[in-house]
């Protein structure tokens, strides 16, 4: 799971001065970006109605964020204007629209919110909220990696623990890279048969919940995990098993038991976590499985910190070549030129899948307010049914540059 810190707005670097003249007045601040984000194919390869660009955008974002300390109450919308030039359309997208306030150790939330949970780096363990991989796979800025939620949260804080409890009434399933922009290497199903997506209804009784406990013991952070809801990825369900002339696409019942653990040790950070993902039946359901990750993370010098990760999944009803899945990741930075330079390289290795993901990247902050950013998406595999294999031929050049305000 990505990191709290890695997963921020970055945008908002230049608040406009707090307009509050006494103390019964709301204060408020204006932050906002625009954002210029461009990614091409780089392999050669293409297909019937599939772009060479996988994304060619330019967007505008206004944020308004309002606290008044009479009421101990904060409100907060993020609100994108985006022109798509690859699809040759333009939209507006509520990123973030919610309402905060606090009565004592009480701190509730609602609305449209970005919710993240675990302390995997691009790791997803019990961090089961919806993702947007195809944002991630082409480049994209970190923060587009997350798919808001429209939510109810809890926080109750009695120290040394806090609890927090979520409520989603309206499932929103993982984006996965669109069809139109990436040439997917391998499809199980015949090219003339039906695709169809079928949602979890929106009833009170498919509400997803989750509850996390978390506090300090022993100078060791821990966290205890519930979650009950669906699959975010969806699970194939052919018609018929050996031709079929419909494909549903479905999201399976879930529930989640996981804990995770994080503290200081060897001059780094070493991180643990744990889930079982227990699938609760329903066409097309994949079984359970057990899921797991071990990182550790630590500053070389002042300007160079590296972090390496071993992520495990073991799926006891699954085919032999798929029943134990093991992936490491590593991530180096170097920061230069008093840390306005920032060279990154990020790789993902399917130990068992025998694919990878390698990610070379540079990113300059020519002033308080202008950030630029370049780099490579390189995939590779074996097979191209695996997780990285399968986008081999979408291997990607990305660059994007951004001015906050």
């Amino acid at each position: 799971m990505v990191r709290p810190r890695r997963l921020a707005v970055v945008a908002l670097a230049a608040a406009v001065p707090t307009a509050a003249s006494a103390d019964d007045e709301p204060a408020y601040t204006l932050h906002g970006f625009v954002l210029a984000d461009y990614a091409a194919r780089i392999t050669g390869d293409s297909a019937p109605g599939v772009s060479d660009f996988l994304v060619g955008e330019e967007r505008g974002r206004l944020e308004v964020a309002i606290e008044t300390t009479e009421l101990d109450a904060a409100a907060r919308m993020i609100v994108d204007a985006a022109h798509d030039a690859v699809a040759g359309e333009a939209r507006l997208e509520l990123r973030e629209a919610y309402l905060d306030y606090r009565a004592g150790p009480v701190d509730a939330r609602l609305g449209r919110q970005v919710l993240t949970w675990g302390v995997g780096d691009l790791a997803f363990v019990n961090d089961v909220f919806p993702k947007d991989f195809g944002a991630f796979f082409a480049g994209r800025p970190i923060e587009f990696l997350k798919v808001p939620n429209d939510a109810a949260r809890i926080a109750v804080t009695v120290d040394p623990v806090a609890l927090d409890v979520v409520a989603i009434p309206f499932f929103t399933p993982d984006a996965r890279p669109a069809p139109d922009r990436f040439l997917y290497g391998f499809d199980p199903f015949p090219p003339g048969a039906a695709r169809r997506t079928e949602l979890p209804p929106r009833t009170l009784s498919s509400t997803e919940l989750g509850a996390r406990l978390h506090g300090s013991l022993a100078e060791t952070d821990v966290a205890l995990y519930l979650y009950r809801g669906f699959f975010h990825s969806p699970s194939a369900r052919p018609d018929d098993p050996t031709a079929p002339s419909v494909v549903t696409f479905v999201f399976p019942p879930l529930s989640v038991y996981g804990a995770s653990l994080q503290r200081n040790l060897l001059g780094g950070v070493v991180s643990a976590e744990a889930a079982y993902y227990h699938a609760r039946g329903g066409a097309g359901a994949p079984p359970s499985s057990g899921r797991w990750l071990a990182g550790f993370e630590r500053d070389l010098g002042t300007d160079l910190a590296i972090g390496v990760q071993y992520i495990g999944q073991l799926t006891p009803g699954a085919p032999a070549v798929d029943r134990y899945v093991q992936t490491a990741t590593l991530r180096a930075t170097l920061l230069a030129r008093n840390q306005t330079l920032r060279l990154s390289l990020l790789g993902f290795l399917g130990i068992t899948e025998r694919d990878v993901l390698v990610v070379p990247a540079v990113e300059y902050h020519v002033s308080d307010r202008v950030t630029v950013s370049a780099g490579v998406n390189l995939f590779g595999g074996a097979r191209s049914s695996t997780t990285f294999g399968i986008f081999e031929d979408d291997s990607n050049v990305y660059a994007w540059a951004r001015m906050t305000f």
